[in-house]
């Protein structure tokens, strides 16, 4: 038998409703009837009942709002609702809102009414028959949250505005205040796979994801998934902490709890690499790019032949943000400056100055999501010494101004490795 909520703040009506309509015959049984929809919100979060008859107008809670409360929540509630000549604007509304049908108050009679709720039962007794031949797939809730990660991250398929709302929906541990982004690489991927007899690596990624999501939620904050073979992101917010010594001491915690943990019971080098601080669900994407330059930048030095190539490049990420030049980085490893820009173009594909520009560029790019400081100041933290140049080389390697990439803090970075 099909429940039924009737929502009317008038009694008399009510009353008519309950009594006069063979509610047996329609195979429907009233569980309740109240007075505004603040009490139905009640009964329906108690009750889930089958159809829900509502009147528009009303005390308290109105019907729009309450049926609006409930399509947040489902689209299998049937509802019908009750209404006057003058409202027939808002009954148009509700109809898009997904109500089944309505009732005109003031013409009502129980004949019409009963014919109204045959057809409701008509259409639940289908979709239970259709329900039963068709049961729903039970979803891997690892797996939905895999591809909404994916779908937003990598393919824009969702607005920040839905993705947010799914996130609250999956009850996940995250927030878009203080949130890094971090890939987790797990190296030797192949010789684990022999090791444990894994061809397809289904074993490794749900070991790896199990390990992971066991500490994220020792520390009550943190989402991961698997990317593509050997790599897994990391989606850690911090929205209760201030200071971003702190947040950067956690978020080394996390990391070296994970890799500790993955190293003994998988195997396997593991290395991490992580974004800066964002505060918009907007600017994983971007966040995401920041990584894989990171993890190039990491292999590149990992093929370099030549030590003294690693130890400019060292030079470098520590000196950027002063006025260097080739010929103190060549003093430094004492070498000429002809002879360690031939060298250098050698063994990174990249000029000196090029690869110096790109350091610089990233900085300020951090610097810009994380700061307000002006487009001299990030100039200048950046290691420019002149505004224009920098905000030439800043569009040469992103392709708009600095101002504009403060702006679009969603862009993506030209030719990024993508899953």
């Amino acid at each position: 038998m099909y429940t039924v909520l009737i929502v009317e703040d008038e009694p008399l009506v009510r009353i008519g409703l309950k009594c006069s309509i063979s509610w047996e015959k329609l195979n429907m049984n009233v569980i309740a009837d109240v007075p505004n929809g603040r009490d139905a919100l009640e009964v329906y979060h108690k009750s889930k009942p089958d159809l829900i008859l509502t009147d528009i107008k009303m005390p308290v809670m109105d019907g729009m709002r309450l049926i609006s409360a409930i399509r947040a929540e489902d689209n299998a509630t049937k509802i019908i609702i009750l209404t006057c000549f003058e409202e027939f604007d808002l009954a148009q509304k509700a109809i898009q809102l997904g109500v089944s049908n309505y009732i005109l108050k003031m013409s009502m009679n129980p004949k019409d009414i009963e014919a109204v709720l045959s057809k409701v039962s008509d259409e639940l007794k289908r979709e239970r028959e259709h329900f039963k031949q068709n049961p729903p797939i039970n979803l891997d809730p690892g797996l939905v949250k895999e591809n909404l990660f994916k779908q937003f991250i990598f393919y824009s398929l969702y607005s920040e505005q839905d993705f947010s709302l799914a996130v609250e929906q999956l009850n996940l541990r995250l927030s878009p205040q203080n949130i890094v982004l971090c890939a987790l690489c797990v190296d030797q991927f192949s010789a684990l796979q022999d090791k444990f007899k894994d061809r397809q690596g289904d074993i490794i990624r749900f070991a790896v994801i199990n390990i992971i999501d066991e500490i994220l939620t020792g520390f009550k904050r943190g989402e991961a998934f698997h990317e593509k073979e050997g790599r897994y992101i990391l989606l850690l917010s911090f929205p209760d902490i201030k200071s971003q010594n702190d947040i950067q001491k956690l978020v080394q915690e996390i990391l070296s709890r994970a890799g500790s943990a993955i190293e003994t019971y998988v195997g396997g080098k593991v290395a991490f690499y992580r974004s800066s601080v964002c505060q918009t669900y907007a600017s994983l994407p971007l966040m995401y790019d920041e990584c894989l330059a990171a993890m190039e930048e990491s292999r590149a030095k990992t093929r370099l032949i030549k030590p003294e190539i690693a130890e400019v490049i060292t030079f470098i990420e520590k000196n950027y943000s002063r006025n260097i030049s080739l010929t103190e980085a060549a003093d430094n490893v004492e070498m000429s400056a002809s002879y360690l820009s031939s060298l250098f173009k050698s063994e990174t594909g990249q000029s000196f100055t090029d690869y110096l520009n790109m350091v610089r560029i990233n900085r300020a790019k951090d610097i810009l999501l994380n700061s307000r400081a002006k487009t001299y100041e990030v100039a200048e933290m950046a290691g420019y010494l002149d505004t224009s140049y920098f905000i030439r080389q800043f569009k040469k390697y992103t392709g708009m101004k600095p101002n504009d990439f403060r702006k679009l803090p969603y862009k993506r970075a030209e030719g990024s490795d993508r899953a």
